[in-house]
């Protein structure tokens, strides 16, 4: 008598800690995902999840003496994220899938904790805060590994690039130097290592 194959679970939930990496100084504090997936075949995945991420900013320039300088800026930012992904499952194996994929992600960022300044603060109306929006693309490589029947670990890294950006029209930068791009015009690096529960 034939063995029947074990089907395998088409949801699955899960958790992740990472870390996210722009060009110049500004720091990962804190990085938490939530994710949900579900199995379209043996090869695909599509899969939701939602970041928080919190950086400091280390904004300056150098002055003409060469000391630093406060340029008015923020010195914390709060990235929110959303994302929608594919993934594509290089070869079958029931313990160990290595995978690449892409991802759409709509991210929100809330700028905090001004660097008072007087010459740039007259120019937005002495605003404390700041938020802007912007639309990402992503190229992505992981693996997961199977633990149990319903448990799983997984490391991913992605690469993300900025496709659309919109924001209130006031001071957005996070100089390294005086002509360093805003974070919205920035591509970034980032993995994650989650852990998921299929259901």
């Amino acid at each position: 008598v034939e063995e029947k194959k074990e089907e395998n679970s088409k949801w699955y939930a899960g958790v992740g800690l990472g870390n996210t990496i722009y060009p110049g100084n500004v720091i990962n504090k804190s990085n938490l995902s939530v994710l949900l997936g579900m199995n379209l075949d043996e090869k695909v995945t599509v899969e939701g999840s939602v970041n928080f991420a919190s950086f400091t900013l280390n904004n300056y320039w150098n002055g003409n003496n060469g000391t630093t300088v406060n340029n008015g800026l923020f010195a914390e930012m709060e990235q929110y994220s959303a994302a929608l992904a594919i993934k594509y499952s290089l070869f079958e194996s029931e313990r160990f899938r290595p995978y690449i994929g892409a991802s759409g992600d709509y991210v929100y960022r809330k700028y905090k904790n001004r660097i008072a300044d007087t010459i740039f603060w007259n120019y937005d109306n002495y605003t404390t805060e700041q938020t802007t929006n912007a639309i990402n693309a992503a190229v992505i490589a992981g693996v997961d590994v199977k633990i149990t029947k319903r448990f799983s670990a997984g490391g991913e890294v992605k690469y993300s690039m900025p496709v659309f950006r919109q924001d209130n029209g006031l001071v957005t930068r996070s100089y390294v130097m005086v002509y360093a791009k805003p974070l919205e015009e920035s591509p970034y690096t980032s993995w994650l290592i989650s852990l998921k529960f299929a259901f």
